[in-house]
């Protein structure tokens, strides 16, 4: 199969995005300069709330402004943020850099998603939309893996140096940008005040149109669930006892098994159908959460697993169950509020779980989680189902 020249880019851009040389020791790079577990969750927590302000504002920049424009802008803001890492030291110089990260990330969050599905509409392929989106997803995850093995031997020569190779991959990417073709498909003719259009947008999307709201809250508890674990992950490992040396090794493994995931996500959805395929987003970060915290062994990295399979699974069925319903002239700023969502319940959830964590012990927190989040995908599906008709 031939790929257009936006496709290609796009793809581009995400590996670049993906490729994430710090994270397989994120918390030890952390550690290293002076922040204790609760600063992390804190600047975590601030860039979390940073996105929330900025993710609505950004998308419809892109709706009214152009998708290029917004991909440009992000990229450029993002590549300052990795410059300011490459130099921080101590926790508000880490919290300024995840502030510029945050308002990089809200300018292509949802815009890239929102570029290809309207590519796919010029050329006529928009039913093709879960395939390419699993495109994206294979990308993102090879890269993540492929960052994650390269990662673990350049920390090893020093903590910075993978900050330093990413900031140079960024730089690289900015020309790119430049070859990107505007889409044909979302004009955007309003000329209503911008607060005033993008209010109509937030009420449309999170109290008129009942199925889109619905979805956009399962997707914010979906989301959340899986974010959460990832600032937990790192701490199972050292309570299970990995040897330091591995903790890359497996985070690697872990990531890679995202495509798989994304690559059968379509063909899972149509076997499972709609209503089993919410059942199934539901169980897997549960059953997670729910195993690993009785789980005091080495062998229990097994079980995360099952959040890899339901991101892989749930980021291509649910992108692509909320954009068939969303007009074209606003789908970067309702996608903007998807994305928004599962960031703000992760700034009240993370805080409290990270204090549950050292309060107490890790696993209790996994429970915790896992009892917080089956309450939480309990409520959000019994108003999805009688708003779409599904049995419950």
């Amino acid at each position: 199969m031939l790929f257009s020249r936006n496709v290609i880019i796009l793809l581009i851009l995400r590996a670049v995005r993906w490729f994430l040389l710090i994270m397989p020791v994120v918390t030890i790079f952390f550690r290293e300069h002076g922040l204790s577990h609760q600063e992390i969750f804190i600047i975590q927590a601030c860039f979390a709330i940073w996105v929330v302000l900025f993710e609505i504002p950004t998308g419809y920049f892109s709706d009214v402004l152009g998708r290029k424009k917004s991909i440009l802008i992000g990229t450029l803001i993002s590549t300052v943020w990795l410059g300011w890492y490459v130099l921080a030291d101590g926790f508000w110089w880490f919290l300024i850099a995840e502030l510029v990260l945050g308002l990089g990330s809200s300018f292509i969050s949802g815009t890239d998603s929102a570029m290809l599905y309207d590519t796919l509409l010029d050329e006529w392929k928009q039913g093709q939309n879960k395939k390419y989106q699993w495109y994206l997803q294979s990308i993102s995850s090879i890269s993540e893996a492929t960052a994650s093995f390269l990662g673990g031997f350049l920390a090893v020569i020093s903590l910075r140096l993978p900050l330093e190779v990413q900031f140079y991959l960024y730089l690289c990417t900015i020309p790119l940008v430049f070859f990107l073709r505007e889409p044909s498909q979302h004009k955007h003719d309003n000329k209503e005040w911008v607060w005033k259009w993008i209010t109509k947008i937030v009420k449309y999307s999170l109290h008129e149109h009942k199925e889109v709201k619905w979805l956009i809250l399962f997707s914010w508890i979906f989301g959340a669930s899986t974010l959460v674990m990832t600032w937990l992950s790192q701490y199972y490992f050292t309570a299970v006892e990995l040897p330091l040396q591995y903790f890359w090794v497996v985070w690697s493994v872990l990531v890679i098994f995202l495509v798989p995931a994304s690559f059968f996500a379509h063909r899972i959805e149509e076997f499972l159908g709609r209503k089993n395929s919410l059942y199934f987003m539901m169980a897997l970060p549960v059953l997670g959460y729910t195993f690993l915290s009785f789980v005091h062994v080495i062998y229990g990295i097994v079980f995360l697993f099952l959040f890899y399979l339901a991101r892989g699974f749930g980021s291509v069925v649910l992108s692509d169950y909320v954009n068939i319903l969303i007009p074209s002239s606003i789908r970067a700023t309702v996608l903007s509020i998807q994305a928004m969502m599962f960031r703000l319940v992760f700034v009240f959830v993370g805080p409290i779980v990270g204090y549950v964590s050292d309060a107490y012990t890790i696993h209790t927190a996994l429970l915790f989680s896992g009892i917080l989040f089956a309450v939480f995908f309990g409520i959000s599906y019994l108003f999805l189902a009688r708003s779409t008709n599904l049995d419950i």
